[in-house]
């Protein structure tokens, strides 16, 4: 499991985990609240920013060697700012 999240975020840079648990619904054919909770117990290279959070309970998700990067920078504005 942590290996096709692991992909999709190396593919897509980092995001919401709401936009990932919405990518195992599609491509794993499982309901939201099985993707949800498989997001939510994802281990190994598979890092959340603490202390912010989003609407809905989600948290910002990135690769370990994302993290720093203008990707992580870019992509975590826009995530703020779609908060909002």
């Amino acid at each position: 499991m942590s290996d096709l999240v692991e992909r999709f975020l190396e593919t897509h840079g980092p995001c919401l985990t709401s936009r990932v648990s919405e990518y195992l619904v599609v491509t794993l054919g499982i309901s939201p609240v099985a993707a949800r909770k498989r997001v939510s117990r994802l281990a190994g290279n598979v890092r959340r920013l603490g202390y912010i959070t989003f609407p809905r309970k989600a948290r910002y998700m990135y690769l370990e060697q994302q993290f720093g990067s203008p990707q992580y920078w870019e992509n975590l504005g826009s995530g703020l700012v779609l908060s909002q």
